[in-house]
């Protein structure tokens, strides 16, 4: 994130109203972490760029019960990270990114939701949101009632796990290819993980 792009999303954090807490946490290869708490909704999330070079960031949105905040920081940290490493694999003109949102997704209302979407909303542009675990296309909708930086958010549209699917179908026949000269499963045994 260049220095003017950062300046301007302070200056937008700023802007929020009184009721949201947001704070930058500074770690050493990350363009920038910030943790935003909302405490009239509920919300707890985290937000972690981890790198723009190749273009804004897309990540999704990750609800889940973290036992504590810094096992959310660890799990936004190393999620952003991949994300960087995968899209620049892929050849995408996309950086980095992940957010997480600190509760059991049954009890997150819609109004923490949609502070989430204003917080999103001051980044203008350098994070897109996308689902996660414990969020669904209904959430996204939420979330999208106070941004327009959502990606995935339309039924007609769908959910991203035919496309991860594919992507690890394409690993395992790259790996084969590389490892015994042939694509094929036939004859393999081959375990999956995550």
């Amino acid at each position: 994130m260049t220095s003017s792009t950062l300046e301007h999303c302070f200056q937008a954090l700023d802007a929020l109203s009184e009721e949201f807490q947001i704070e930058q946490i500074e770690r050493p290869g990350f363009a920038g972490i910030f943790s935003c708490m909302h405490a009239k909704s509920g919300l707890e999330a985290i937000l972690s760029l981890h790198d723009l070079t190749l273009g804004p960031a897309i990540g999704g949105v990750r609800c889940y019960p973290y036992s504590s905040q810094n096992e959310a920081l660890s799990d936004v940290m190393n999620l952003s990270r991949a994300m960087t490493h995968k899209a620049a694999a892929a050849g995408l003109p996309i950086g980095g990114g992940k957010s997480v949102l600190c509760a059991e997704s049954s009890k997150l209302s819609s109004t923490a939701l949609r502070a989430f979407g204003r917080f999103i909303d001051a980044f203008s542009g350098q994070y897109i949101a996308a689902k996660d675990v414990g969020i669904g296309i209904s959430e996204l909708q939420e979330i999208r009632k106070a941004t327009e930086y959502v990606a995935g958010w339309s039924r007609d549209i769908g959910g991203p796990s035919k496309f991860t699917a594919w992507g690890v179908v394409a690993g395992i026949e790259v790996s084969l290819e590389q490892v015994y000269g042939s694509s094929s499963c036939a004859g393999k045994t081959i375990a999956i993980q995550g």
